[in-house]
């Protein structure tokens, strides 16, 4: 199976943790020699905020992907059109409307940039003074948050890989090497199968992670993923049937 392959003002689908898949443009492509890996810059339709992804946070564009099946919100059905007329455009027209919404990705960099040095701009004495007067409590207040950022982290990036791998199956001009992935996949899938879960029902509706794995069971060739996903999907089966018990 051939790998996906993104260009430079490109309009694609884009991943970022804890938002819905939302429609982007690629403003540049690096490469990232530490680890081997490219990193993408895209501006995200309607508030043209900026992200660097990695090429798993991404996903082919056209008009009829899944991605948008479900969507609720009336001002991202509103972006989803506008990206799809831009994407169906073409020569000077499209050109045009890429350039603008380039221009207007810039500006909002300008503006978050001029904002930081503003707020920086802050005198030592005043950030001291603010240190000692939330004392105890801002100490417990970050712990707290480091501690769910933690368990939300685990969710999310479990639950995003599962995602991603769905996207891949579902749409028809996309492909994925599971071969090439089977080691990580496989550890993955280990670690879900061991991982007990205090409140499993509660886990599962907030992460569609069965749904997800039983996806993956269902349609991945891979003999030794499909025996990987089985174990994952049992364990779930299983932990949710021990907390009802445990219920009675």
């Amino acid at each position: 199976m051939s790998e996906v392959n993104f260009t430079e003002e490109e309009i694609v689908w884009a991943k970022l943790r804890g938002y819905p898949w939302w429609p982007a443009l690629i403003l540049s492509i690096k490469k990232d020699k530490d680890l081997d890996e490219e990193k993408y810059r895209v501006v995200f339709f309607g508030n043209y905020s900026q992200a660097n992804l990695k090429k798993i946070y991404l996903a082919k564009f056209n008009n009829n992907t899944f991605q948008n099946s479900n969507v609720k919100s009336k001002e991202l059905i509103e972006i989803i059109e506008d990206a799809k007329q831009i994407n169906s455009s073409e020569g000077e027209e499209r050109n045009k409307k890429i350039k603008e919404i380039i221009s207007k990705a810039k500006a909002k960099e300008k503006e978050k940039k001029n904002n930081t040095n503003d707020s920086s701009s802050e005198t030592s004495k005043t950030k001291e003074k603010s240190k000692v007067e939330n004392g105890k409590s801002s100490l417990n207040k970050k712990m707290k948050k480091m501690e769910d950022k933690i368990g939300n982290d685990l969710i999310y990036r479990i639950c995003n890989y599962m995602r991603h791998l769905t996207v891949v199956l579902v749409q028809k001009d996309n492909s994925y090497s599971f071969d090439k992935n089977k080691p990580y996949l496989c550890k993955i899938f280990k670690f879900l199968s061991e991982y007990q879960i205090q409140e499993p029902i509660e886990f599962l509706k907030k992460t569609n992670l069965g749904k997800y794995i039983k996806y993956i069971k269902d349609n991945v060739p891979n003999n030794e993923i499909k025996q990987a996903s089985i174990d994952v999907y049992e364990s779930l089966q299983n932990q949710v049937s021990n907390y009802l018990n445990k219920q009675k």
